[in-house]
């Protein structure tokens, strides 16, 4: 009897990857520009080169989009430092150096990314 060999390939997953970076580079570029919250799941499939339903093979719904940017926004260097300052037990040393790393990070994201990240931080 002939082995099967499985569907599964390493080509494959390393292109669904990509394909998945695109879709999460295209929505963090509409949320640079402020446009996210007005752009529909068409307008982030043609930004990232692929079809409505290759958008919804990789995320659900709008929201799995979202929370994909919050994990890109998990990395960040400056809101790592800025989720530290809030928590800082001074206020007003919280609050200067929640003040730099805000700059910073709308900086690095734009202000509706990082107003995005923080509405949907998960809290622990």
């Amino acid at each position: 009897m002939k082995a099967t060999r499985s569907y599964r390939s390493r080509n494959r997953a390393m292109g669904a990857q990509h394909t998945r970076e695109r879709i999460v580079t295209a929505v963090r570029e509409l949320m640079r520009e402020q446009r996210f919250h007005e752009s529909t799941v068409e307008q982030v499939a043609e930004r990232a080169g692929v079809s409505r339903a290759t958008v919804y093979q990789h995320f659900r719904s709008r929201i799995d989009l979202v929370d994909a940017i919050c994990e890109t926004f998990d990395a960040n260097p400056a809101l790592i430092e800025l989720r530290r300052a809030i928590m800082l037990p001074d206020p007003r040393a919280a609050l200067t150096e929640t003040n730099v790393n805000l700059y910073a990070g709308i900086f690095m994201l734009g202000f509706g990314g990082i107003m995005l990240w923080l509405s949907r931080r998960k809290t622990s």
